[in-house]
């Protein structure tokens, strides 16, 4: 019993373990390239002219939700004698969501020449993108039960998550030309463009592209030629109507003196 009761206690000895646990998380959302210009020229030569020009812009960019939940549980359980266990976890966890560039170009050229326009201009961009709910569980178990003399247990456990959502260009291009050239004209230009993008590694690049052009030329050319000719004959006409009421006055003045 003493010699057995040595041997317990000499088999719990010269345990060698190497645990290597390189875990690695790279976030970077990185390289947003917003570029807004926002470009209005007015030119107003007029009287009472209403311009009513509201640019709405709402750009947003909302990368948000990454759950990371890493979970490494690592039992071992070592009832032997010279057990050389080696388990590297080497987890890589690289996530990119870069390079998102945003080139919004609002160019609104408004020449108004004339008299009582109402312009009503409402540009509504609004511009959502999303990159959201990234859930990444990684769940690592590992139970190593070793029971047994003069084992070597290498456990490579490499795991490579590499997401990347790159490269995303977005390039929204709106060129509103009006140029009104008339009267009494009414105009009521309403662009509402609606860009919603949501990756959830789902790339859809919508680029609408609305050139309105409005040329309205009235040209009224009224041309009125009046002529009036006055003759004047009336005053012949009087001396004949005066020389026949006078030898009818002298006729009658004859006829009852006789």
């Amino acid at each position: 019993m003493g010699d057995g009761e040595e041997r317990l206690r000499n088999s719990c000895h010269n345990n060698n373990h190497n645990n290597n646990h390189n875990t690695n998380n790279n976030h970077n959302t990185t390289t947003n390239n917003h570029n807004n210009n926002h470009n209005t020229n007015n030119n107003h030569n007029t009287n009472n002219n209403n311009h009513n020009n509201n640019h709405n812009t709402n750009n947003n960019h909302n990368t948000t939700n990454n759950n990371h939940n890493n979970n490494h549980n690592t039992n071992n359980n070592h009832n032997t004698t010279n057990n050389n266990h080696n388990n590297n976890h080497n987890t890589n966890n690289n996530h990119n969501t870069t390079n998102n560039n945003h080139n919004n170009n609002h160019n609104t050229n408004n020449n108004h020449n004339t008299n009582n326009n109402n312009h009503n201009n409402n540009h509504n961009t609004n511009n959502n993108h999303n990159t959201t709910n990234n859930n990444h569980n990684n769940n690592h178990n590992t139970n190593n039960n070793h029971n047994t003399t003069n084992n070597n247990h290498n456990n490579n456990h490499n795991t490579n998550n590499n997401h990347n959502t790159t490269n995303n260009n977005h390039n929204n291009n709106h060129n509103t030309n009006n140029n009104h050239n008339t009267n009494n004209n009414n105009h009521n230009n309403n662009h509402n463009t609606n860009n919603n993008h949501n990756t959830n590694n789902n790339h859809n690049t919508t680029n609408n592209n609305h050139n309105n052009n409005h040329n309205t030329n009235n040209n009224h050319n009224t041309t009125t030629t009046t002529t009036t000719t006055n003759n004047n004959n009336n005053k012949n006409n009087n001396n004949i109507t005066t020389t026949l009421l006078s030898l009818f006055v002298q006729t009658f003045i004859g006829v009852r003196k006789a």
